[in-house]
């Protein structure tokens, strides 16, 4: 049957069988070792969904954080900030000696003596809020730069104050200064991961009673030989080493992730992850909003420029708004509690101190 089948067909042509065959044998040959076509689709397309969703991954910082661990980083981050927190203990606390010096210099009354830490307080009260909104605006290193650059320069001029009045003032500018240092607490702990916060938290404020006890040693020292003035230098020497500390200062990537700039809080974490010896997550970081673009940077210009004097107020009125948010519906019972326990203790603590060497 195969020659007649060879005879009916004409020349150049092959039978449908032999076809198959030649079929077969091709198909077979180009599934055979070595020639690349032998792959399972079905695991083809498994493993390509899994690459895609390992490159898809979205993470927030607080997991970049977690993912990292608590290293090297955060001791020097924990020790920087507590530079500031031990700096802030010590101008607080030589306002327990300053006062009964400056008394007996210039013959001052009590009422003029009390002047001396009321105007600290009344600036804490305006700077507080003021670098607060530097700090939420401009970011956390620059709130704490402009902080540390403040205290320090006022601090010298308080030294150098010729007149009681002149003091007071310098001191109340030391007070606008002081308000901003919790700025270095929130940097902090931006750098911490969030199941740790706690308990560092509690770290850190231990360089409040460093400096409580460095600044009674130093006023043990100095005020009976070099006197009120050195003293005054003297506790603003910390704020200075934080200027000259500045550059090693990273910005905080909750910041940086919250204005929409996700390569520099990638490039942040990467850092981070690297001197703790770690890896990042997988996937890229998630921010919570899109990086202003030229033309809307542009627009906003146009916008306050049209807007003229008002755009001056803008800063206070969202400074304002800032706070007012604290008392919201939601908020405000949390806010007035917070409010009676920090008064209660400031009451109780600062009370103490500054009485004490009367």
């Amino acid at each position: 049957m195969s020659s007649h089948a060879s005879e009916s067909c004409p020349e150049g042509s092959f039978p449908a069988v032999e076809l198959q065959d030649v079929h077969l044998s091709d198909s077979g040959s180009a599934g055979s070792p070595g020639s690349g076509s032998d792959r399972n689709p079905i695991n083809d397309s498994r493993h390509d969904g899994a690459v895609g969703s390992q490159e898809n991954h979205k993470y927030h910082v607080d997991e970049a954080l977690t993912h990292i661990g608590f290293g090297r980083y955060q001791w020097f981050m924990l020790f920087y900030t507590g530079i500031a927190w031990a700096g802030d203990a010590m101008e607080m606390m030589l306002l327990s000696f300053l006062g009964p010096f400056v008394k007996c210099e210039w013959g001052l009354s009590p009422s003029q003596e009390s002047l001396l830490t009321t105007f600290v307080f009344l600036g804490m009260l305006f700077g507080v809020n003021f670098f607060g909104y530097v700090s939420d605006t401009c970011g956390r290193k620059i709130g704490f730069f402009a902080t540390a650059v403040f205290s320090s320069i006022m601090g010298f001029g308080s030294a150098l104050a010729p007149t009681f009045a002149a003091l007071v003032f310098f001191r109340a500018m030391v007070g606008i200064g002081l308000g901003g240092v919790p700025v270095a607490l929130t940097l902090f702990m931006e750098f911490v991961p969030s199941a740790n916060r706690g308990k560092w938290l509690v770290v850190i404020e231990s360089f409040w009673t460093v400096g409580t006890f460095f600044e009674a040693g130093i006023a043990w020292l100095v005020l009976p030989t070099l006197g009120w003035r050195w003293l005054l230098g003297i506790s603003a020497v910390p704020q200075v080493l934080l200027v000259l500390l500045y550059p090693l200062l990273p910005e905080s990537p909750y910041w940086l992730a919250s204005k929409g700039r996700q390569l520099a809080a990638e490039k942040v974490l990467a850092k981070v992850a690297r001197i703790n010896k770690a890896s990042l997550p997988s996937g890229s970081l998630e921010v919570s909003c899109a990086a202003p673009t030229t033309t809307s940077n542009e627009n906003a210009r146009k916008t306050e420029k049209q807007r003229g004097a008002c755009a001056f107020f803008k800063p206070i009125c969202n400074m304002l708004k800032s706070c007012g948010a604290l008392y919201t519906k939601e908020l405000r019972t949390t806010t007035l509690l917070l409010h009676f326990i920090w008064a209660a203790c400031s009451i109780g603590y600062y009370g103490l101190v500054i009485l004490t060497t009367e």
